[in-house]
């Protein structure tokens, strides 16, 4: 067994800084910020991943808990409902009346959200190592598992997942995105991996790239994937020719580039003790920011941008922020 769920988030803290005592190595005494303004926080637990729908969030917590958020106010965020498990969960994607959740040493589970108020596992299925994130294409999810690589797992029937498949990687599996055919792979030390998954139950290798450090997270849009490496930042890569890859872009800044989120035409990361960070990706240019100050201790996994309004995972909860000067 490899590295589990709660030992992948502190793997994460430690990129941050070196240390996972929540001690802040930036000097900077006070917030900075850039077209963002906080306008509401849910601060039962902390938060290390969050989903969208367009009114409810659903974050994961090192609690072993998976909250639903009623954001239709955004800054007066309602707790409706949430449910406990027995591993920690981290990736989420929601699915119709379903969510599905990589769970640690679980494997991928479902819970049933026809009822927001009483969300329920109904199903699991396990993985070799322990489930970090998953991406869906069709009936399959795909499941970075960590030192096993990827498994896939057959969802048709929510109430009866089945493994389909799997493909182990060299490094360690920590993110997956789906375009097309191509599965694409956070895979650690060995960079960004790229997979052919026309036949999902056995997918194939078609390419990788090493980076300068840790991959983290990937997200693709178009013919670019966005590749977080910790501190020294997101790459970006073209992958319009898969077996041609090449380096066309980056963005370095403060903290340590730990998550990656692609909605519209901006990039947002997850920049650890560095904040939340947003990405215009035509002009790769940073249009907005928010880091918190130092007393705070904070440290922000993921970041997804809902219209004019921000959401931010963090170890102090669930952040919200709204675009100003934007």
């Amino acid at each position: 067994m490899g590295m589990n769920a709660l030992a992948a988030v502190v793997f994460l803290l430690a990129q941050a800084g070196g240390d996972t005592s929540g001690v802040p190595s930036d000097p900077a005494k006070f917030a900075d910020s850039l077209n963002l303004r906080t306008i509401a926080k849910w601060t039962s637990s902390n938060v290390h991943y969050v989903t969208f729908d367009g009114t409810y969030a659903y974050i994961s917590t090192l609690s072993r808990e998976i909250y639903i958020i009623d954001l239709s106010v955004p800054d007066d965020p309602i707790e409706l409902g949430w449910v406990s498990l027995t591993n920690i969960p981290i990736g989420l994607v929601k699915r119709g009346q379903y969510l599905f959740a990589a769970v640690g040493e679980k494997g991928l589970c479902c819970i049933e959200i026809t009822d927001p108020s009483i969300p329920e596992e109904i199903s699991c299925a396990d993985t070799p190592d322990s489930a970090i994130t998953l991406a869906i294409s069709g009936n399959y999810a795909y499941v970075a598992d960590g030192d096993s690589g990827v498994g896939v797992i057959n969802i048709s029937d929510p109430h009866d997942l089945k493994p389909a498949g799997a493909y182990d990687t060299k490094g360690f599996a920590r993110s997956v995105a789906v375009s097309g055919k191509y599965l694409y792979v956070a895979d650690g030390n060995e960079g960004l991996v790229i997979l052919n998954i026309s036949n999902p139950a056995n997918p194939t290798l078609v390419n990788s790239m090493k980076l300068e450090s840790f991959a983290n997270a990937v997200e693709v849009d178009g013919r670019f994937a966005y590749v977080a490496i910790g501190q020294e930042g997101v790459r970006v890569i073209d992958v319009s020719n898969p077996n041609d890859l090449e380096v066309v872009g980056h963005w370095t800044g403060p903290g340590a580039a730990v998550g990656v989120r692609i909605v519209g035409d901006k990039l947002s990361i997850g920049a650890a003790r560095g904040g939340v960070r947003i990405m215009d990706i035509k002009s790769q240019t940073e249009i907005a920011h928010y880091r918190p100050p130092d007393y705070t201790r904070d440290f922000v996994f993921e970041v997804i941008v809902a219209g004019n309004y921000v959401l931010a995972a963090s170890r102090s909860g669930l952040i919200i922020y709204e675009f100003t000067g934007i």
